[in-house]
């Protein structure tokens, strides 16, 4: 059987993005669901930006778990969310929504798409980049 070069595309994209969802699947499935309480909003500084992220805490079978690291999240001291955790590792938890559940995933499957395709594209397309003052423009040769 021979494949052409958009059909190794394809079914390459497909393979790959296998590789990232199957092992989320896996870990949605085996995730406990419970309630978690915002504690704090903490702050880390890299050079001059300071960047806030949620502090939780939730209750597990065994164990009262604090944990923190989500950035960029709408909620405040003393919100309640639902969260999903592994129960292989308790600190390892994602908020139960579609954000919390995909997003990660969905950033780096178009970043691989972007690449994948920059492999794909036919090799006898070339551009110029022309740099001026109102922006730059691609200028097919």
């Amino acid at each position: 059987m021979v494949f052409s070069k958009w059909q190794v595309y394809v079914l390459g994209f497909i393979i790959i993005a296998i590789c990232f969802i199957g092992p989320r699947l896996y870990w949605l499935h085996k995730a406990i669901s419970t309630k978690a309480v915002v504690l704090y909003t903490a702050v880390t500084t890299r050079g001059r930006t300071r960047q806030p992220y949620l502090m939780f805490q939730y209750r597990t079978s065994n164990s009262v778990v604090t944990a923190g690291g989500h950035f960029n999240l709408r909620y405040y001291a003393g919100d309640s969310v639902l969260i999903l955790y592994s129960p292989a590792n308790h600190t390892s938890y994602k908020v139960d929504n579609f954000k919390g559940r995909w997003f990660d995933i969905s950033f780096w499957l178009l970043l691989i798409f972007f690449v994948w395709t920059v492999l794909f594209l036919p090799k006898d397309i070339n551009f110029n980049v022309v740099i001026s003052k109102s922006g730059f423009k691609l200028i097919r040769k």
